[in-house]
């Protein structure tokens, strides 16, 4: 298995960072799974997956939080 360190970083929809937290390597089968985070208010928000060496998104996903 090959350790990529990746990072999450969480936007709300007007650019505003809320999260970033970096992670030494994916799950052993290749995924990444986002289980909890914090915010702090309702909003649309987009959650994004980053290969840390490189900047290079992986994945990205929005989201409503109500």
């Amino acid at each position: 298995m090959v350790v990529r360190p990746f990072a999450i970083k969480i936007d709300e929809q007007s650019g505003t960072v809320v999260s970033s937290q970096d992670y030494p390597n994916s799950q052993s089968y290749g995924h990444i799974l986002l289980s909890m985070f914090t915010v702090t208010r309702a909003g649309n928000y987009t959650a994004t997956g980053i290969l840390v060496n490189g900047n290079k998104t992986i994945a990205s996903v929005n989201f409503v939080v109500n």
